[in-house]
């Protein structure tokens, strides 16, 4: 068990950081990894709305209703943490300067991205994302900033 473990940490802390290395070379590799994680989200975020609508998700006050992804019931904050990646990346297309149909669908799935992490009853993964989008949206500039704020406001 110990060998199996040491492969799976090895996985995780060295291997998938040099492939990122080898991968992000320029605007168009980080921009294809970024895409990688929304679509990742995409896809734990619909198993796990599958999950929260037929009330076979982990257990949260008594019902089942926790969305989990395919992580299941044991790790309920993976889903919570790979919705929340892909909605901050979708973020962060949307704010960059991607070609206008790139970001009117980043837009779009983050918007699609916020039901799912909502059904996780995730409140750090709400607070850690609405803070990561926040910094984003101030980073893109404090007038796109203002504007949103008011937006969200009314």
């Amino acid at each position: 068990a110990g060998l199996a473990g040491l492969g799976r940490y090895l996985q995780i802390f060295v291997l998938v950081p040099a492939a990122v290395l080898l991968l992000v070379r320029d605007r168009s590799g980080f921009r294809l990894l970024a895409w990688s994680f929304v679509g990742l989200a995409l896809v734990q975020g619909a198993v796990g709305v599958h999950q929260y609508v037929t009330r076979t998700g982990a257990s949260y006050q008594g019902e089942d209703v926790r969305a989990v992804g395919t992580f299941g019931p044991q790790d309920v904050m993976g889903m919570a943490t790979a919705v929340a990646l892909g909605l901050v990346c979708a973020v962060g297309i949307a704010l960059g300067r991607s070609p206008l149909r790139q970001r009117a669908l980043a837009a779009g799935c983050a918007l699609v991205l916020s039901a799912p992490l909502a059904f996780s009853f995730s409140r750090g993964a709400w607070i850690a994302t609405v803070l990561a989008c926040s910094v984003q949206l101030v980073l893109a500039g404090p007038r796109r900033a203002l504007v949103t704020a008011a937006a969200v406001a009314a």
